[in-house]
């Protein structure tokens, strides 16, 4: 299978059996970006801005905990940066500022903006909302937008990372008041990585906080790796090796990977092994000949009732389903990252 068609495809079948929406579908639309631009293709690329117009313009919406969702999120934001939709601005603009002022805990940490008495924290909102302001800021030249995109990054992953072996717990306060989740979710850990991901590869490089950002990024970068299962994978509880790979959290952990190696933050003799064999696996484990998906975990945010809210268990227990909507996003960028780095062909083989 030739990668370059990987990432197309992937999301010609998302497109073909789901609607594409909510932040799973904005990752899609980012990802799709991406793979316009890796193949040069203008067609994908106006195919990727009608559906950020869709979104905006024609799709109802209900009630989000980030608003930019409206406007399809960081895919408006990255498009608008590039100069593909300068029409858009002012909403751009509009979206950014609201997440300038969205709901924030006494630390500055953003919070969820329902029962915002309780301070809920979880890792997903650096996806969401780091991106953006970063992408806003550089395209509009707006310093506090760049500075908060980073403050955040270093703030959350203050508060959530395990300091006994360097990975994030998904959720804080939402078992109880100042209780972390016990777990150390893939998927979690990949929505942490991300923020730091498009960090390396867009903050300014005299930024006075370039190096700090790169310096997490190593750290998390390197006690990941130390988690990597011998397939190149990363399974759904990160620490427990016999519980099942998940392959979300694989993608956009080997998406980072890719970046690190690309803008030479990683040592490509220490990573480019991991991420060329978790690439590997990730088509023969994820990607069914369809083009469909397996092993993706649904939703999960601090899952499990009582006491076992949170648990390791409980994360362990929500069982990973087919062609679930966050995988789409998540493979088609690495894949498209596997390109850039020269890993043209994928084979079937057989993984043990």
């Amino acid at each position: 299978m030739r990668t370059t068609e990987l990432s197309e495809k992937l999301y010609q079948h998302y497109e073909s059996t789901q609607k594409i929406h909510d932040y799973f579908g904005i990752m899609a639309v980012y990802a799709l970006i991406k793979t316009a631009e890796q193949k040069n293709d203008e067609e994908l690329l106006k195919k990727a801005i009608c559906k950020i117009k869709e979104f905006t313009y024609e799709m109802e919406h209900g009630i989000y905990n980030f608003p930019s969702y409206r406007i399809c999120g960081i895919a408006a934001a990255y498009a608008f940066m590039k100069g593909y939709i300068p029409e858009m601005s002012e909403l751009v603009e509009k979206y950014a500022d609201e997440l300038m002022q969205a709901d924030r805990n006494s630390d500055g940490i953003l919070i969820s903006p329902n029962q915002k008495e309780r301070e809920l924290i979880w890792i997903d909102c650096l996806t969401a909302a780091v991106p953006f302001l970063l992408y806003a800021g550089i395209a509009f030249g707006r310093e506090e937008y760049i500075d908060e995109a980073v403050n955040q990054t270093l703030l959350m992953y203050d508060e959530l990372m395990d300091k006994d072996n360097g990975l994030l717990h998904q959720c804080k306060n939402f078992v109880a008041t100042g209780v972390l989740t016990e777990d150390h979710w893939s998927r979690g850990n990949g929505w942490g990585y991300i923020a730091l991901s498009e960090l390396i590869q867009y903050l300014p490089k005299e930024h006075k906080k370039r190096k700090k950002i790169e310096q997490y990024f190593g750290i998390h970068s390197v006690n990941m790796l130390k988690v990597q299962n011998y397939r190149g994978m990363w399974t759904q509880e990160m620490t427990v090796h016999d519980s099942y790979e998940e392959t979300s959290g694989t993608a956009l952990i080997l998406y980072g990977y890719g970046v690190g190696i690309q803008t030479k933050v990683l040592d490509v003799e220490t990573f480019g092994e991991s991420f060329e064999m978790g690439i590997r696996s990730l088509y023969n484990v994820g990607v069914n000949d369809d083009f469909s998906t397996n092993n993706c975990c649904p939703s999960c945010r601090c899952p499990g009732m009582g006491v076992k809210k949170g648990t390791i268990n409980s994360y362990i227990s929500h069982m990973a389903v087919k062609d679930d909507r966050h995988s789409f996003g998540p493979f088609m960028l690495a894949f498209t990252k596997a390109v850039e780095l020269g890993i043209k062909e994928l084979n079937r083989t057989d993984i043990k």
